[in-house]
Parts: C-alpha cells; sequence; structure tokens
C-alpha cells in the first residue's frame, strides 16, 4: 500500500533518533546476557503506528511504547489527546509530539511514560508552521524550526513547560550540543552558535553557505552541508596571532569531505564522519583523511543510518556495513524477506552492538518494527498492525496499561459462517475454500483473504496485517473491484490512482500458499476517461487460472507452471482442464463465438451460437443462456442435450454438477437443470454475492448491524432442500 511522506515526519525522527544515537542511547536488549544501558532503567522503544486507527486530526499515527522485545505494547496516551510523537530527549526523559503528521502549529509534551502532557506552544495557521522539533538533552527545553506562509524561516526555543519563549532569529536546522548549552543553526549568511540562556547575540559564526549542521560528540566541532559537500569546522575563533595564522595556514580551520557529500553524520567516539554522495555510503575522518567508500554502489539518499555504539559498523536500510568494508544483508531468515528499514526511520542498536531494532516490510504489507542480529540472523518482527515507525528511546516503562489486540475484522463463527465487521465486496470459491474482500474498517484497510471452513482457518493473502488505508484511492473501500481463485493460484484487480485522464490499475497474480507475486498487468487508465479505468477478467479454477491481459497459467507438481495465450479470447469459466471463453470475430459487430480450451490452449469445441447472454463450463457440459432459455450443450459433440427457461428476472451466475445458480437482485435461486426443482434463499440485506462448488454454496450478505456474513451451504443440505 502507498504511505504519504511527511516533511516533519522525516526531519523531526530522522534528527530524534540520530541524535540519540549521537549522544550514545542503547537500549538493554532482552536476553543479551545483563547489559548495562547507558540510561538509567531498562529502556523502551517509543514508536508511532496506526494499528488502533488514524487518528481524526490530519490521519496521524499514535504514540506508543513496548520493551525492546516487542512485549507489553503499550498507548502512551489516552484515546482523547490524538497527538504524532515527533522525538524523544537524549536522555529518554522527555517525548513531544504535534497535532498532527504534517505542517502543524502546537507541539505538546509529556514524560516519557505517557503522563504529564502539557501544549507547549501553539501558532495561529495564518502565522507560522512549525517544521521541526528538537529536544534539548535533558529534555527541558525545545528548539523550533517554524515557518511563515512566505517560507520565511525562524528558530525559538521554549521551556517544556511553555514558559520563556525565545526568538533565534531568521534561522533553520538547529540541534543541541551534548552538554545542552549551545546551539548551532543555519541562516542565510552561513551557521551561528548561540549560547544558553538563548537571549543574546551569535557566540560563533561559520561563514559561507552551511545547513543541517551537527555537533560532534565532544561537542567542539560541527560538521554541515555546503555548496560542493560537507565541511568540519571548530566554531569560534582562535584568541592569539599566532594561532590564527596556524589556523589560516591550515586551510581557514575546516576540513572539506567528499564533493558530493550529504546527510553527514559523527560515529559515537568522533573519528569518523558517515555521509551520502549520490553513489553509496562514504566515512572519513573529520579531516578528510581515509576516505572510503562503504557499499552499497547506489543513491541512498533519504536512507537513515546509524553507527553501531563501537562507531565500528553502520546499518544503512537492509545492510549492515563495517569499516572493513565487508556487507550483510539483514533481511536473512525472513519468511518473505524483509525490505528493512523505511525511509523514516533510522535503526535503534542494542547497548552491546549486537542487535537492531529497524523498521521493515514483507511485500506490500504495512510497515512493522523488527529485531534483528548484527550478523543479519534471527530476525523477528515485533509489532503486528499497523504502519510503524521508530521514534527513540524512553528510560521509564510507560504508565498506562498494556494494549489489547487490534479490533477484529473477521472471524470465524462456526464451521459454516464467518463475520466481517465491513459488508464483503467480492468472493470467489474454489473446492472447500473461498476467497473474500472485506470492506474497509476504521483500523483494517479493504483486503484479500481466505477461509477454509473445513479447517476453521482465516488466511489473510493482500495484504497480511491489518492497517488503516492511508491512500485516497483505498480510503473509500472501493479499490479492489476483482477477484478470482483456484487452487494454486489468486489474482485481483486495484484501483491504485485517478486522474482526469482516467485511472490506473493493476491486476495481480499471486502463488499460493504463500501469496508470492507471480505476474499480473497493468494499466495507466489513460484511454478510459475520468474516473474510469481498464478490467481484466480474471476468471480461475483448479489448477488453471485465465485473463485475457496474461493468457492461461495451468500449476503443475514442484511449484512449476505452464503458460500460454491463444489470442482475442475474453475467458468465462474454468473447469477442470478446460476453458470457456468468447472469441471475438472480425468484424467485432458479428457476435462473437464461444471457444473450449484445454490446458494448453487447443480448442477442443468452437460453438457458433449467435447472440449469447452467459456461457460457464460445467463439467463436460457448457451451460449457456440465450433466448430466455438456458441450454446444456456436451463439449465433445457439441450436441445440444437440455434446454429449459430460464426463471423471469434471474441471472446465470454459476453451476457445478447440474445446479445452477441464478440470481435477482437480493435473491438466491438455486435450480436442478435435470428436473426444474428448485429453491431460494433471501439474505438479510444486499447486494447478495455467490457461487456454487461441488462442497456446496457459498454465499455472502450484509446483517442489519451492517457486519458482512459470509456462510456455507453444504452440498448434502442443497441436494436434500432440492428433493
Amino acid at each position: 500500500m502507498k504511505t504519504p511522506h511527511a516533511k516533519l515526519l522525516v526531519l523531526a525522527t530522522a534528527a530524534a533518533v540520530l541524535g540519540s544515537l549521537i549522544a550514545g542511547l542503547s537500549w538493554a536488549f532482552a536476553g543479551s546476557g545483563g547489559l548495562t544501558p547507558t540510561v538509567p532503567n531498562p529502556s523502551w522503544l517509543v514508536l508511532s503506528s496506526t494499528r488502533d486507527g488514524l487518528s481524526k486530526l490530519q490521519d496521524s499515527a499514535g504514540p506508543y511504547s513496548m520493551r525492546p522485545d516487542g512485549s507489553r505494547l503499550t498507548a502512551l496516551l489516552d484515546k482523547t489527546h490524538q497527538l504524532y510523537p515527533l522525538t524523544v530527549s537524549a536522555d529518554g526523559s522527555t517525548i513531544a509530539y504535534s497535532d498532527g503528521e504534517y505542517d502543524n502549529q502546537s507541539v505538546y509534551v509529556s514524560r516519557a511514560d505517557g503522563t504529564g502532557l502539557r501544549r507547549v506552544v501553539h501558532f495561529p495557521s495564518d502565522e507560522r508552521f512549525i517544521k521541526s522539533v528538537a529536544l534539548s538533552p535533558d529534555g527541558k527545553e525545545l528548539a523550533l524550526a517554524t515557518e511563515d506562509g512566505n517560507e520565511n524561516r525562524r528558530v525559538f526555543v521554549v521551556d517544556a513547560d511553555g514558559n520563556d519563549r525565545r526568538d533565534l532569529g531568521r534561522a533553520a536546522d538547529p540541534d543541541w550540543s551534548p552538554d545542552g548549552r549551545k546551539l548551532v543553526l543555519a541562516t542565510g549568511r552561513g551557521c551561528v552558535v548561540v549560547n544558553e540562556p538563548f537571549g543574546g547575540g551569535p557566540a560563533a559564526h561559520i561563514r559561507g553557505k552551511c545547513r543541517v549542521p551537527k555537533w560532534s560528540p565532544d561537542g567542539k566541532q560541527v560538521v554541515f552541508e555546503t555548496r560542493g559537500g560537507c565541511k568540519v569546522v571548530v566554531p569560534g575563533a582562535p584568541t592569539d596571532w599566532f594561532s590564527r595564522l596556524e589556523q589560516r595556514l591550515q586551510g581557514g580551520g575546516r576540513a572539506h569531505l567528499g564533493p558530493k557529500c550529504a546527510s553527514p553524520g559523527w560515529s559515537p567516539d568522533g573519528r569518523w564522519i558517515a555521509y551520502e554522495t549520490g553513489h553509496g555510503l562514504w566515512v572519513s575522518r573529520p579531516d578528510g583523511r581515509d576516505a572510503r567508500r562503504l557499499a552499497p554502489a547506489s543513491d541512498v539518499t533519504e536512507t537513515p543510518y546509524a553507527w553501531s555504539p563501537d562507531s565500528t559498523r553502520i546499518a544503512l536500510g537492509h545492510f549492515m556495513l563495517t569499516l572493513a568494508g565487508e556487507t550483510i544483508r539483514l533481511s536473512v531468515g525472513a519468511d518473505f524477506g524483509c525490505e528493512c528499514s523505511g525511509p523514516e526511520s533510522a535503526p535503534v542498536w542494542s547497548a552491546n552492538g549486537e542487535r537492531l531494532a529497524l523498521v521493515g516490510r514483507t511485500g506490500e504489507d504495512p510497515a512493522q518494527i523488527w529485531s534483528v542480529r548484527a550478523d543479519g540472523s534471527g530476525l523477528k518482527r515485533l509489532t503486528s498492525a499497523g504502519v510503524n515507525e521508530l521514534v527513540g528511546l524512553a528510560r521509564v516503562a510507560p504508565a498506562r496499561s498494556p494494549v489489547g489486540p487490534p479490533a477484529w475484522s473477521e472471524r470465524v463463527l462456526g464451521p459454516t459462517v464467518l463475520e466481517t465487521r465491513a459488508p464483503i465486496g467480492l468472493i470467489s470459491a474454489d473446492g472447500g475454500r473461498v476467497a473474500y474482500i472485506p470492506g474497509t474498517t476504521a483500523n483494517d484497510c479493504e483486503h484479500v483473504s481466505i477461509w477454509t471452513p473445513a479447517r476453521g482457518s482465516i488466511e489473510r493473502v493482500w495484504q497480511r496485517l491489518p492497517a488503516p488505508c492511508q491512500d485516497d484511492v483505498l480510503a473509500d473501500g472501493e479499490s479492489l473491484f476483482e477477484l478470482a481463485l483456484a487452487d494454486s493460484f489468486i489474482g485481483w484487480s486495484e484501483v491504485y490512482l485517478c486522474g482526469n485522464s482516467g485511472c490506473g490499475s493493476e491486476l495481480t497474480i499471486a502463488a499460493l500458499p504463500k501469496g508470492n507475486s507471480v505476474g499480473g498487468a497493468d494499466d495507466d487508465g489513460t484511454d478510459y476517461g475520468n474516473e474510469s479505468h481498464a478490467y481484466y477478467g480474471p476468471v480461475a479454477h483448479g489448477a488453471i487460472f485465465a485473463s485475457p491481459d496474461v493468457g492461461i497459467r495451468v500449476a503443475l507438481p514442484g511449484g512449476k507452471m505452464r503458460r500460454c495465450k491463444p489470442g482475442r479470447d475474453e475467458y468465462t469459466s474454468v473447469d477442470g482442464h478446460w476453458i470457456a471463453a468468447y472469441r471475438h470475430r472480425v468484424p467485432d459487430a458479428l457476435p462473437p463465438n464461444i471457444v473450449v480450451l484445454d490446458e494448453n490452449c487447443a480448442a477442443v469445441r468452437v460453438f457458433r451460437l449467435g447472440e449469447v447472454q452467459q456461457a460457464l463450463l460445467d463439467g463436460k457440459r457448457l451451460i449457456v443462456v440465450r433466448n430466455g432459455e438456458l441450454e446444456a450443450h456436451d463439449v465433445r459433440s457439441g450436441a445440444l442435450e437440455l434446454q429449459r427457461p430460464l426463471p423471469a428476472g434471474y441471472a446465470l451466475v454459476d453451476v457445478s454438477r447440474g445446479i445452477a445458480l441464478l440470481r435477482q437482485k437480493k435473491t438466491i435461486l438455486l435450480l436442478r437443470l435435470a428436473d426444474g426443482r428448485s429453491f431460494s434463499l433471501e439474505p438479510v440485506r444486499g447486494p447478495v454475492l455467490a457461487e456454487i462448488e461441488p462442497t456446496g454454496l457459498y454465499y455472502a450478505y450484509t446483517t442489519a448491524d451492517g457486519h458482512g456474513r459470509l456462510q456455507l451451504v453444504p452440498r448434502s443440505e442443497l441436494e436434500r432442500r432440492l428433493r
């Protein structure tokens, strides 16, 4: 699913986590042999999550904390305070929040356990927006980078109790010194250092273009981005003439790093600086010596990284990079691979550097928090719902009780009944199981699941984990519009983007049981006009999946697959080893013929029946609707074997072993073709979805309380009622 990225989230989260790392924060990981953390008391991971739904204010995530092993996940605030966590102070004592994930006007703070929440600052929406927040190392002050409607930037400092707001002038990118007594700021004419109590003028200037300045761990040097790369400088001028001369002879007291340097970050011991170049991650000494590329040799721009506590390794995305040049992939051991980390959260190290907490996703599942050993083994998912991001480390346990499981989206009520919280949009049955798409709820977007009544099991295929919709197209709960289930395949079609010229859409085909994508098709929608999109017409059954855009796919033993594409066919039905299709003729004004193909795309029989409203396979027979009649034709000989009037107002939906499934609005009619016996079902509310299989009738409807209901009527019950 597409998740919007906010500037505030990127700046605040990256600055908070990286600042915590530089300051030496790390946790005592459970089971790590009694490690002593560098902050008082065992640390707790602070994260943002949408597991309990999006806040009503700007659709943002809420604040939580949990132990490093993923236990005791706890909401930091009650539901009346819908705030987004921005950053944690370096000592783990204080958390800052905003009232929205995007540009906001208010900032709040609380103790790290979630108590003592108070609003610190508020700007009217027509006056100024808060772009980023930096907490002082002890959590007692905040530096706020703001911007007005004309993009004029100013930095303010305010006490954590909301008092003593100080205007530091036109500036941006504030960074606290490790002792909390200085701030370095980027201005339009370089960077400046201001000293506590931040009421006077600058104590030092860094001339020339200067942005995103960062203090060294010892508070004596600053690295910053400038024109042509990055530079390191000791702020302030020498006091005696000999030192000033020596500084000029050494190049003005500045060290120049790589020519395309960006996003520089100090190692915890201050002996190295890492930086991006657009062609991988590099490191060098603060004076520019020993520059080397660690890998990967690709663009890693905006991918957060984190130094290990011993300053010998860097975690970057899903790689572990050592100063010796070794590259370790961190996704080893994941069932489907973990694309770690997300673009908004830097990884967080354990105290001994043996484990990492990081953000990653499996396939298209929402981003979760994971833990992994530094050698890439032992991958463990710590969260299992919502979209999650790491924020920082707290030194105390949360005051509230742990959360329970997320609100249910679907559940089995009995051997033949399944319930969904929202109405069901589509179903597709194959033998003893049925795929369905439940509608969107507050904490779970529409998705694809498979119910197997005989086992009482529900398997989510896409997306595998619950999370609220975070895309305008998905939020209306109607983005999935086609569904087809076979024994070895499942396919679904999705609208992913709408514009003035139409809606983009795609068909995904996944192999079962794991649900890994094995192909599909897509269309940008430009040929369909506003609010319209392509249709892919997938049909499936048994070992066969077919769609005009991808042809016919047949599952073979050993996980292999055979493909063929016969041409201008529009598939209507699959049964056994045969596929029924409309074969269009030239010119298109002529009624299409109906062709029955085998699994090698060879024609078994071509029927020239003229205008046909529906054509479905039922074993060795082709059941068609034409001229108000139901007809059964033998596929091998082409002979008409049976003809029966179609009940008025009904349409043929499915057929299995001589029983036709007909539907009229919210009424289902089961008709035995051999003798004409029938009975009907009329659930509480429509629309009604139904398919019939050798195992029985699957049908879905909406209950009086607005929930979805999916039921199986066993074949034996159908036969009994047709006697």
